[in-house]
């Protein structure tokens, strides 16, 4: 952004550099404190949401000031509800700055259900979450045959959180209730308990595209593509490995990141239970 520009946006906002001090932030120290999740941050989410408030187009010294408080997921909720609602950067800063009295505030103005959207896209790549996010807005809510059909869902088994997204930014766009299948009433983005083996697969396919973002590629491909989501039961998902060296591996090394990953996705607490082969 070039220097006018930048000013221009400290103006609209209210943003102020903070004077030199002798005593360490949030800023200071690379780590800062979730405002409306009310948890610390970590140096590496701390960087992460500042790489995210680039992408959004939010230049420091902007993105500096208000990326301490932000979880990344939660960066990832105000921009799919900013590019839900039309948003400029000047005007989600506001929403997060209190330019009254110098210092970031919580996304109050946030409907809760978006925090579930945002954990599903920050656990993705970045550009491939972008990309998404992108595509749903695109065509939401007239054109869902578009994102059905594009290649991006398909190759990525993206479709469970494609549907949530596109929920999230048609509800802002006055259609709430239209589902990604064309169809008025809540959609169907998660496997019920007890449905069948293709909602069980098509879940597990969800999870595993999320897990790519968080794991190196080979370790996805050997040990989690192979597995299955034997049965998704009210506080208990079922996974099933082909033998008993995979099921310990799964259990020492992934159970905790595939629960965290279909909590996300269901949107409730689960307990994971890997199994050798069939229930």
């Amino acid at each position: 952004m070039a220097k006018n520009q930048e000013t221009c946006l400290m103006h609209d906002t209210g943003l102020v550099m903070p004077e030199p001090s002798n005593h360490s932030t949030a800023s200071d120290s690379h780590s800062g404190w979730s405002l409306r999740w009310n948890q610390p941050l970590t140096a590496d989410e701390v960087q992460r949401s500042q790489t995210l408030l680039r992408r959004m187009g939010i230049d420091n010294p902007v993105r500096g000031l208000i990326a301490p408080s932000l979880a990344p997921a939660e960066v990832w909720s105000l921009h799919t509800y900013s590019i839900a609602k039309g948003w400029q950067p000047a005007l989600l800063v506001s929403q997060v700055y209190d330019k009254t009295h110098k210092q970031p505030q919580p996304a109050t103005f946030l409907p809760a259900e978006y925090d579930n959207v945002g954990r599903q896209l920050a656990m993705l790549v970045p550009e491939t979450a972008e990309t998404l996010l992108q595509l749903v807005s695109a065509h939401c809510p007239h054109a869902p045959h578009a994102v059905r059909s594009d290649p991006l869902l398909a190759s990525n088994g993206l479709q469970v959180v494609a549907e949530n997204v596109w929920s999230m930014i048609a509800a802002v766009r006055g259609q709430r209730g239209m589902a990604l299948n064309g169809n008025r009433g809540v959609p169907k983005t998660l496997a019920a308990p007890n449905e069948d083996v293709q909602a069980c697969q098509r879940l597990w396919e969800a999870a595993i595209a999320l897990l790519k973002g968080q794991l190196s590629a080979a370790d996805v491909d050997i040990w989690l593509v192979p597995a299955r989501l034997l049965a998704l039961e009210t506080n208990r998902a079922v996974i099933g490995a082909d033998n008993v060296f995979v099921r310990e591996q799964i259990e020492q090394r992934y159970q905790e990141l595939i629960r965290g990953t279909l909590q996300s996705l269901v949107g409730q607490p689960l307990e994971v239970q890997v199994v050798v082969g069939g229930l």
